[in-house]
């Protein structure tokens, strides 16, 4: 219990109004004092816009974090400083200034990604998965077992093989959609295409979110079968997650007082870690079954290559007779298997990270797509000399080694429009960033759209033009997509394989147009940018 939190428990009930109001002025003019006396006091002082206590610079984020450090970066230069509640940031968006941050060496001042917050440590992510883990030791231990199974060869082709089937099946559903004039809004579709597809990555299990909902849209009388027991299951873990991931910002921003004591927000937080509670006890409920089911296998060839299984085998008799792990050297610190909570926390960490992002990603895609005919035309010279016209062919290894334009199309998407356009990082000692000396548990951000929009590093960065790609080198730090250094994602070699297979099936086949050509992206920036609704009409090719 924090110290906040003892004192608002304890605070006299005999009170009467005056008291109150005394006490509550009190508070706040210690609080602003104390702000303002930590800002004209701050190491470094830099440019940036006057915070104001409780909510800091907040009010200078027009258009959401993503646009609103991206106006800031124009008014105030490549290093400035924001505020958040009383927490100072520093913003770099020059690629000088963050190439000793992504470090890719264990060794690096920079492993953390942000100093210990309260709010996510009463979340119960602080110290444990991946994401926002701030113990290195856990972190390190739990990223090894993670890239292990995430970046094994049969993880790749398990990716092309998925990314087909799945599209298959929602193909199957916009083509129905279309017979009944229905509109079809991509990203609502992607969004749980992302679902499907992560879902059965880590567990080797179906999700249903597709055709549910195809059900939920479709006037026919006849819909798509599903097993009803399948439906609950799904649709309630595919809730519970997406609501957890949406109270993030109450313990990411918020002080424990205003969570806890605030009326509405404090009933909003109560059900966030009520929902935190199930989710955590389902996904451990799901690793034990999974553990049950594999000891009783027998025959070691039957087991899946799925993510689940691939951690829990780890370092047991089982992994040697299980493909991409029998030569592998495992290091002391490594030797020992994951426990189920550990599991349990890799395994959140994976439906967090992987749900949502290549859905935007690739609604983002379709949009610059469907805005520039020349691009498209170029992309189907592309994809022609390759399948020339089978529409059908499966997308194979060789051909996305093979697919330049199309994955400068992906770059140039990323460039212009980030889906994580910000990285927090923090030192673990003193370092010199940007010229100037900082104390340990500086807060960082590498402003990645600032960096892509940066004419020292493209020209006409506001112009949408992937032969950017094909024939200029890039600078190193230029473009980052997935991250850097060892925090990287490491789901990103499967992200590029999923979005270059489902541009293939998508383009070589359909002509994909925006409902209102003239109508701006739909979408929010915050600290990742998130596709609202993309209404497109899809045909079948007509050249």
């Amino acid at each position: 219990m924090t110290l906040t939190s003892i004192i608002l428990t304890n605070l006299p009930i005999f009170w009467g109004i005056y008291d109150w109001l005394k006490f509550t002025l009190t508070c706040i003019i210690i609080y602003v004092v104390n702000f303002y006396f930590k800002y004209y006091t701050r190491v470094n002082p830099l440019p940036g816009p006057f915070p104001i206590p409780i909510i800091g610079t907040l009010y200078a984020l027009k258009g959401g974090i993503g646009n609103g450090l991206l106006l800031l970066q124009k008014q105030y230069g490549e290093i400035f400083e924001v505020w958040y509640l009383s927490n100072r940031r520093i913003i770099l968006g020059n690629v000088e200034y963050i190439d000793n941050l992504l470090t890719p060496s264990t060794k690096s001042k920079y492993l953390k990604r942000n100093v210990l917050n309260e709010g996510l440590k009463e979340l119960g992510i602080s110290f444990q998965g991946i994401i926002n883990n701030c113990d290195i030791n856990i972190w390190k231990y739990n990223r090894h077992f993670f890239n292990q199974a995430i970046l094994s060869p049969s993880f790749n082709n398990k990716s092309i093989e998925l990314t087909h089937k799945l599209w298959y099946d929602m193909e199957k559903y916009l083509n129905h959609l279309n017979d009944e004039n229905i509109m079809i809004d991509l990203s609502s579709w992607m969004h749980r295409y992302s679902t499907d597809m992560i879902v059965e990555i880590i567990t080797g299990r179906r999700s249903y979110s597709l055709p549910i909902y195809y059900n939920t849209l479709s006037k026919k009388e006849n819909k798509e079968e599903i097993p009803s027991v399948a439906i609950k299951e799904s649709e309630e873990l595919i809730h519970r997650l997406h609501y957890f991931l949406r109270n993030l910002p109450i313990f990411v921003f918020l002080p424990y007082w205003i969570r806890h004591y605030v009326p509405i927000i404090k009933d909003k937080t109560k059900d966030a870690l009520t929902n935190r509670d199930w989710l955590f006890q389902r996904i451990l409920t799901i690793v034990k079954e999974r553990r049950k089911e594999i000891e009783e296998i027998t025959d070691d060839k039957l087991l899946n290559n799925d993510m689940l299984t691939l951690l829990i085998i780890a370092n047991t008799q089982k992994v040697n007779n299980v493909k991409d792990h029998s030569s592998k050297l495992i290091e002391e610190k490594f030797s020992r298997p994951m426990t189920d909570q550990e599991i349990m926390s890799v395994i959140l960490d994976a439906f967090i990270g992987g749900s949502d992002t290549t859905s935007h990603f690739m609604c983002f895609i379709v949009y610059r797509i469907a805005k520039n005919i020349k691009v498209l035309k170029r992309l189907r010279q592309e994809l022609d000399s390759i399948y020339g016209q089978d529409r059908t062919r499966h997308v194979t290894s060789e051909d996305l080694i093979n697919l330049k334009y199309t994955e400068a199309i992906i770059k140039e998407t990323a460039r212009v429009l980030s889906v994580a356009p910000i990285i927090l990082r923090v030192n673990s000692e003193d370092d010199e960033v940007a010229g100037y000396k900082w104390p340990t548990n500086t807060a960082f951000t590498m402003h990645f759209a600032g960096i892509h929009h940066n004419e020292r590093y493209w020209k006409d960065p506001e112009e949408f033009n992937p032969d950017r790609f094909m024939y200029n080198e890039e600078i190193k730090n230029s473009l980052i997509i997935f991250g850097g250094g060892l925090r990287a994602c490491p789901a990103r070699k499967m992200s590029m394989v999923v979005l270059k297979c489902l541009m293939v099936l998508i383009y070589r086949k359909y002509d994909v147009e925006l409902i209102d050509k003239d109508a701006p992206l739909d979408y929010t920036s915050t600290i990742i940018n998130t596709c609202n609704k993309l209404p497109i009409k899809i045909k079948l090719r007509q050249d």
